[in-house]
């Protein structure tokens, strides 16, 4: 099944690492400047799909709580319109259960927002990394394809680092998290859509324990605040649209 719908997504698409000790550490995009002049925020209400995980669906903080719903919050504070969140996402989810979910939800065809977090349960699992590098490339082609063909309508984050809910935390799990961003990072730029990272905030954790949710393993909403507030100026540029005449 999954490689039925690797093989399909591909003919879809083409008709229409290294582990080492260091933090992990994006590379800073080019400084762009955008003429607002002549942008504005769409006048139609927007349609936004969350893909991922137990970090999509908040796992152990309340749904008001959840990344994607204080990004959609965000987004309407400032002007835009969105309708409810569709989500397709589930704790303890592989990429492979994620491309499984995603082929047999329903869905709409197009979405003018799409969000991607996946990988952690990849690492948890200690699935082949090679797997993840061949499936999240997949589902970020999905992604794009789903968002109108157009890959600025997609946002990635980088993958939390679990590891800083434990006392101490253990290095190898920085170091695999580390190698996983690495292949993101890398796939996500080549196609185009802009990666953000958000891995620093849940390294706070240990000084700042308001961060973890009661479950003591996933991000609180205070965290998945510090995510949203990091990324909402690029994301509310990303999705502005020249002004009518």
């Amino acid at each position: 099944m999954k490689n039925t719908f690797l093989l399909l997504l591909s003919f879809i698409l083409f008709s229409c690492q290294e582990d080492d000790n260091t933090i992990f550490v994006p590379q800073t995009p080019p400084v762009v400047t955008v003429d607002s002049s002549s942008l504005q925020v769409p006048q139609k209400v927007l349609h936004m799909l969350a893909l991922g995980d137990s970090y999509t669906i908040g796992a152990s903080v309340p749904e008001e709580d959840r990344w994607n719903a204080q990004l959609k919050k965000e987004l309407e504070n400032r002007g835009y319109q969105l309708n409810a969140i569709k989500y397709v996402a589930q704790t303890g989810w592989t990429t492979s259960n994620l491309i499984n979910a995603y082929q047999n939800a329903s869905l709409r065809s197009q979405y003018d927002i799409v969000t991607l977090l996946i990988g952690v349960n990849n690492q948890f699992q200690g699935v082949d990394i090679n797997v993840f590098r061949e499936e999240y490339k997949s589902l970020l082609e999905a992604a794009i394809v789903r968002a109108r063909n157009e890959p600025k309508n997609v946002i990635v984050l980088s993958i939390p680092d679990y590891g800083y809910n434990y006392s101490p935390p253990p290095a190898s799990i920085s170091q695999q998290i580390n190698e996983y961003n690495r292949i993101k990072e890398e796939i996500t730029k080549d196609k185009g859509v802009v990666f953000h990272n958000i891995t620093s905030f849940s390294r706070l954790v240990p000084s700042r324990p308001e961060l973890a949710a009661p479950d003591g393993l996933h991000p609180s909403g205070e965290q998945y605040k510090l995510w949203v507030n990091e990324i909402i100026d690029d994301v509310y540029q990303q999705f502005l649209v020249p002004k009518e005449e």
